[in-house]
């Protein structure tokens, strides 16, 4: 099941937790071959990974619009990240939720990852 459009009504950030979850959900692991070819030997992809999804900027391009600075985007993307439900989080780097930046973030399914592995 594809996630639906983004309704201009739906908050961006709401939107941004939806599609991240979507992509780690069962219905899009089974063909998403892409997403899983990029998963390294314990499952995880880089967060800028996801963030160059095509539906994903999309909505990052709407929370941009709505802000002042790139900082605040970063803060939000990594946020709301933490609100999705089918995802593990690694943070690299020795850092942690407070002072992690996006290129700090692995995500991986939260329910065994094994079986996606290519």
């Amino acid at each position: 099941q594809i996630p639906p459009p983004i309704s201009p009504k739906q908050d961006p950030q709401q939107a941004l937790t939806q599609q991240i979850d979507y992509y780690f959900s069962l219905e899009n692991l089974i063909r998403d071959i892409y997403l899983r070819k990029n998963m390294d030997t314990e499952g995880w992809v880089s967060l800028s990974l996801i963030l160059n999804f095509k539906r994903v900027k999309i909505i990052i391009n709407g929370i941009q619009n709505s802000l002042e600075s790139d900082q605040e985007v970063s803060s939000i993307i990594l946020e709301t990240v933490k609100n999705c439900q089918n995802l593990e989080i690694n943070y690299l780097n020795e850092k942690d939720a407070e002072s992690a930046t996006i290129d700090d973030v692995n995500l991986r399914v939260k329910d065994n990852f094994e079986q996606w592995l290519l």
